[in-house]
């Protein structure tokens, strides 16, 4: 008898209550070996081990030239800062250029109502993110996290940036999970989007290697611009997805930027999932955020937390997803109705 089997076999009620429960337990676990992520004291505890164990700090002062020289001095504004996904956005001219751009959305389908997907606003908010701040030329070296199916590394090496995408091992027991619904990249070739760039092109400027975002210390090398999409929350607990940050900030050259996405709970401050296979974070997990990020030397881009006004912004999907004929933009998740969040940070 399956382990399917069985659990068709539970009733939901009873099968919500033993989840509740399986909740509780790793939340009373983490709490009593890591603390209240919740609270800036624990938090700042948490960062300075991870600043003893991997040495990083402050910006040294013999970077000083090579950071003023590196950062964007446009002055212009941005249409990508660390926000929230919203409907609007999908109608945005950078949004339709980087779709089409990715064979995501025809201009006739953007044009005709299609039906949005969160995860596709996630790859064209990095992209916009990256390309209005000077990373996607040739000369520019990115590195991406978890990069699973996605046509991002295809992307920006048809820019002439020198990428090194990376996913879990596929001996990693938790890569088989990703791997059942094509989120996993086993090899380089899992990576060529024939739409978006030629052959020879992707294989000149596109590396792979196996890492795993709680410890990439075989990741050699800095980078001028890192990213992962929708993967941070999937390490374990709030307080894991903070540390991958500040571990990832240490891989990028001074004036280097790192553009993730997330989950974010738009319904409570207080009350969300702090620990197990998906979690959310709340506003003020990422304003704590920042007050350690500045702490380190480095910072969050402005944070627009506003999450929308259209219906779209209004009205959630539910389980069975993609089946309610709403847009997938904001969906319940375990009671928290959440979206998808861009953390622009700065080093």
């Amino acid at each position: 008898m399956t382990l399917d089997l069985i659990q068709m076999r539970i009733p939901a009620k009873l099968k919500q209550a033993l989840k509740k429960a399986l909740y509780v337990l790793r939340l009373v676990s983490f709490r009593i070996t890591s603390g209240n992520p919740g609270k800036l004291s624990i938090l700042e505890k948490y960062v300075d081990n991870l600043r003893h164990e991997y040495s990083f700090g402050c910006i040294d002062h013999k970077d000083y030239a090579d950071y003023f020289s590196l950062q964007n001095t446009t002055g212009g504004k941005n249409n990508v800062d660390s926000m929230l996904c919203r409907y609007e956005h999908f109608q945005s001219p950078w949004f339709q250029r980087w779709s089409q751009e990715m064979g995501l959305y025809s201009c006739e389908a953007l044009h005709l109502g299609a039906k949005f997907h969160r995860k596709a606003w996630e790859w064209c908010a990095i992209a916009q993110a990256l390309s209005e701040r000077g990373m996607l030329e040739p000369g520019k070296r990115g590195l991406g996290f978890a990069v699973g199916t996605e046509p991002l590394p295809a992307l920006f090496a048809k820019y002439g940036v020198s990428v090194l995408a990376t996913d879990l091992d596929v001996r990693d027991r938790r890569a088989k999970a990703w791997a059942s619904t094509n989120q996993h990249a086993s090899s380089l070739d899992k990576l060529y989007y024939q739409k978006i760039l030629a052959k020879d092109t992707f294989e000149s400027n596109v590396d792979f290697q196996f890492a795993d975002m709680k410890s990439p210390r075989d990741i050699e090398g800095k980078f001028d611009f890192i990213w992962s999409s929708c993967a941070l929350e999937h390490l374990g607990n709030l307080m894991e997805g903070f540390a991958f940050i500040f571990k990832a900030c240490r891989l990028l050259k001074p004036g280097g930027i790192c553009v993730h996405t997330t989950e974010y709970n738009i319904t409570s401050n207080d009350d969300t999932i702090e620990c197990g296979p998906s979690v959310i974070y709340r506003r003020r997990d990422i304003e704590n955020l920042d007050f350690l990020l500045r702490r380190s030397g480095f910072c969050l881009e402005k944070v627009d937390f506003w999450a929308g006004r259209d219906l779209h912004d209004r009205v959630y999907d539910t389980e069975p997803y993609y089946q309610s004929g709403k847009q997938h933009i904001k969906l319940l998740l375990d009671g928290h109705v959440t979206t998808s969040m861009t953390l622009v940070i700065y080093a």
